[in-house]
């Protein structure tokens, strides 16, 4: 019973400081088809096709870029200094609700359709997905990445999942697109 009791305190600890340790950001709300409501961070500025790569909610590591032609949907990943890629996962759907999520709303990024281990770590990674997008979709790309004796998550720039981590998707309009389709 104490074990018990020791356990959801550090629980409920570590709940506490991801959301407090999380920036600000302003909001949108959008419902899922069960009709929940998300409160979910406007999407930043950023160069189409081209994503800041971040490690620890803060560090640049890198740059990913996402490119679609002839529903080829092409991701680079791009590390910068030191920092070298370990593991990535990447999944791409057209709906946010179509990503497997925690009952939080966090991923699974264990259940991602593209995981590759780098072996030896790399600080360039290449991948060409074959999907039959119509219009825009959502895409997640995930990692983790050392540099020296610091090992770290990143995601590449974009909203942020529904849950209660940092956790984030970036939403790709290809061109010729209206951002309402």
């Amino acid at each position: 019973m104490r074990m018990r009791l020791l356990t959801s305190g550090v629980l409920l600890l570590l709940a506490a400081l991801l959301t407090t340790s999380c920036e600000k950001q302003e909001v949108t709300e959008i419902k899922d088809p069960a009709n929940v409501e998300y409160k979910m961070p406007v999407e930043p500025r950023y160069q189409k096709g081209k994503y800041v790569f971040w490690a620890a909610q803060n560090i640049q590591v890198g740059v990913v870029f996402v490119t679609e032609k002839n529903h080829a949907i092409s991701v680079d990943i791009i590390m910068e200094d030191d920092w070298v890629l370990t593991e990535s996962y990447i999944h791409a759907e057209q709906e946010l609700y179509d990503f497997p999520l925690y009952p939080t709303g966090d991923p699974i990024v264990e259940e991602f359709d593209y995981i590759t281990t780098h072996y030896p770590p790399t600080n360039h990674y290449s991948l060409t997905l074959f999907e039959d997008f119509y219009g825009s979709f959502d895409i997640a790309v995930h990692a983790d990445v050392v540099a020296g004796r610091s090992q770290e998550p990143a995601w590449a720039e974009g909203n942020r999942f529904p849950g209660i981590g940092w956790s984030m998707y970036v939403h790709y309009v290809p061109d010729g697109l209206n951002q309402g389709n």
